[in-house]
């Protein structure tokens, strides 16, 4: 009944926040085409009750990649690509000479699929929405610690980051396209802009003249669209922080309960869709950490993996499932 799409960004929305059957496809759509075909190849199969969009603002920017369908190609796994990725993997320090030997000492876990999954407790869980627990609790490293790679590829203008900050119309009522055609199958939907650390949006201010007009731009330029949007870019809004970031990029578990309980009060309708008594426990008692505690990942305690000197607290017991 409930889809989330977009980005990965868009991957903390959580099961557990529903008490209604849920997906999240986050990751699916990282533009504006990938995004329409997504939506194509939904709409073919099955209609939601409710859409949950997760809109990364570049893609509605002069300088954004413009995108393209991609044909869907199934892959065997016979090939001698895959056959050599284990090989390359190795010479990468991806994987250790140990971890090539897992599948032969029975070391792999059955419910598990995938190499970042069997060895770093990383990957999409059974609700589709995505897990980072070898970064959480300190086992591997922060592949943006301290903001730093986001901050440095924001300077250097590269990737998502190049061209202006002003949003273009063609983009914005191709999007708005992709938003009616939902609604037009009877679908409610809404539009969020997901969360960014706030040393990210303290430079995008001082790109745009030491304020945050490009935001109020992108909302007006959509609203002239017909498409309304909830802005959850500034974390401090809504009473969250840098603590609760995965990355300059990523919202943690506990910033995508804050949202998903913002939604709902903002929309009744969606407000009996939730597990209220859930998303309030998880506010209450996990505020300044990125994670809720799940017993299939690790009993681990959440570490300060950003390096932003938060206080962490140690896990204890997980949190109940209610």
């Amino acid at each position: 009944e409930v889809v989330v799409l977009g980005s990965s960004r868009a991957g903390n929305v959580r099961a557990a926040f529903f008490e209604r059957p849920f997906v999240n496809m986050a990751g699916a759509a990282t533009d504006l085409e990938s995004l329409r075909l997504l939506v194509d190849r939904m709409l073919a199969v099955h209609r939601p009750k409710v859409v949950l969009l997760g809109l990364d603002f570049w893609w509605l920017t002069a300088g954004a990649p413009a995108g393209r369908p991609e044909r869907i190609v199934q892959p065997s796994l016979l090939d001698a690509s895959t056959l050599r990725a284990p090989w390359r993997w190795l010479v990468q320090g991806r994987i250790s000479p140990a971890d090539m030997l897992a599948p032969l000492q029975h070391r792999l876990r059955a419910d598990r699929y995938g190499l970042e999954a069997q060895l770093r407790d990383t990957g999409y869980g059974p609700d589709g929405s995505l897990y980072e627990g070898a970064v959480l609790d300190g086992r591997r490293p922060a592949p943006d610690h301290a903001f730093a790679r986001t901050l440095r590829e924001q300077e250097s203008g590269s990737g998502v980051w190049a061209g202006s900050l002003a949003p273009d119309r063609e983009r914005l009522e191709a999007f708005a396209e992709i938003c009616c055609r939902l609604r037009s199958r009877g679908i409610r939907t809404i539009v969020f802009l997901p969360p960014l650390a706030t040393p990210v949006l303290g430079a995008l201010a001082d790109r745009n003249g030491g304020d945050a007009g490009w935001l109020s731009a992108l909302r007006q330029g959509l609203l002239d669209c017909g498409v309304e949007s909830m802005d959850f870019s500034d974390p401090r809004v809504y009473g969250s922080g840098d603590c609760e970031m995965m990355d300059g990029l990523h919202g943690g578990d506990v910033i995508g309960a804050s949202l998903v309980r913002d939604m709902g009060d903002r929309q009744p309708w969606l407000r009996d869709m939730l597990h209220r008594e859930y998303l309030s426990h998880v506010l209450r008692e996990r505020r300044g950490l990125a994670a809720v505690p799940d017993e299939r990942l690790t009993a681990l305690p959440e570490a300060d993996f950003l390096g932003l000197h938060c206080a962490k607290k140690r896990r204890g017991e997980a949190t109940p499932r209610f």
